[in-house]
């Protein structure tokens, strides 16, 4: 029996401020029924909003957790989300269904995340924390530094993109997710995005987007091999 999970928390930056905060929750939604048919052979319990601006879902493999965010995020752009991931046990019966009432070591450590990023007041420069209930050892210990080191640099990334390079990266991702290995055919990118291959080029490399996504599968990789193949 498997006794450790990947439980994401998502929390709507500055929801109470949004002009029509129904349509927000609507889209989030429709992202979140998206994403739980997406990757449904690595989810325990389906993704699902928990509060107004706030939801909640478990997965079962850490192999496309970021993979899996990016694709809840580009789909509402541009309302803000933060993320808390949290590795661990799970306290409470499981069910594919629903998330709600779910509670455990995983869970705790996914609030004790985006507490965090709220707390130290963070979201410029950090929007995703991933948090252990209990580390054993100091390789553990850095190797959770590491990544949270990492995702910083990926959102500075992001932070430095220009409007027009969001939309390609959020285009990209929509349609590709993390590519074959990482790699993308600019080809048929170009083509499927009605775009010239030179075009397509060139904000391939001013957005550093293989990069990026290298960087990305490297956090998931390492992640999965320290804790996803635990039963």
């Amino acid at each position: 029996m498997r006794n450790v999970f990947f439980a994401i928390i998502g929390d709507m930056v500055a929801s109470k401020q949004l002009p029509n905060r129904t349509e927000a929750q609507e889209r989030l939604r429709a992202a979140l029924e998206d994403v739980n048919w997406q990757y449904q052979d690595d989810i325990a319990s389906d993704f699902m909003i928990t509060l107004g601006d706030e939801f909640q879902g478990l997965l079962r493999t850490g192999e496309h957790f970021l993979e899996l965010i990016d694709r809840i995020q580009c789909q509402i752009y541009p309302l803000r989300m933060r993320f808390g991931i949290g590795i661990g046990a799970m306290s409470t019966p499981i069910f594919r269904e629903s998330s709600i009432g779910s509670d455990g070591p995983a869970y705790w450590a996914a609030r004790k995340a985006i507490s965090y990023i709220h707390d130290k007041n963070d979201y410029g420069n950090a929007k995703i924390r991933v948090e252990k209930q209990e580390v054993e050892g100091d390789e553990q210990e850095q190797l959770l530094k590491l990544v949270n080191a990492s995702l910083k640099l990926c959102d500075r990334y992001e932070n430095a993109w220009t409007e027009s390079q969001q939309k390609f990266v959020r285009d990209v991702l929509l349609q590709y997710q993390y590519g074959q290995q990482g790699e993308y055919n600019q080809r048929e990118i170009a083509r499927k995005l009605g775009i010239s291959p030179q075009l397509t080029n060139n904000k391939m490399k001013h957005t550093g987007l293989v990069t990026y996504v290298e960087m990305r599968r490297s956090i998931q990789n390492m992640l999965q091999r320290e804790w996803g193949d635990e039963e």
